[in-house]
């Protein structure tokens, strides 16, 4: 997830050992957040599961997000189970989620598509203000 996001938002982005601070400082100055849906891993659970423990976050992570950002910062959720459950909730409490449709979780191949949708909802996102 790291290195994809890095490279999404900072096509100068290259991976080296011990150079993880720098671009997370980096991504932190220029207002990034990444902020995990939960607060427990759920990468080992079923689906049904998983879903659970996402709707038990939702109004926790809603109020955390009110906390660091406001309802015009541009928001992402990467992952189809993600954007299925906090893309309503996030848009009726007046946050700015800025695509229609999930983006995939960078891993499995997946990396490529991930780091292209992403760079489009900002492109698209920076165009439309």
């Amino acid at each position: 997830m790291y290195r994809s996001v890095m490279k999404a938002v900072f096509p100068d982005f290259e991976y080296r050992p011990g150079e993880k601070d720098k671009w997370l400082r980096r991504f932190k100055e220029h207002g990034y957040y990444m902020i995990d849906a939960t607060d427990s891993p759920v990468n080992r659970l079923s689906s049904g599961k998983r879903r659970s423990v996402l709707n038990a976050a939702l109004n926790a992570k809603l109020s955390e997000i009110a906390t660091l950002v406001s309802h015009n910062t541009p928001i992402i959720l990467v992952k189809k189970n993600v954007f299925l459950a906090f893309n309503g909730p996030l848009r009726h409490a007046g946050f700015n989620v800025i695509h229609k449709s999930f983006l995939p979780f960078p891993s499995h191949g997946h990396q490529a598509r991930f780091i292209d949708a992403c760079r489009r909802c900002l492109r698209n996102h920076r165009r439309a203000k």
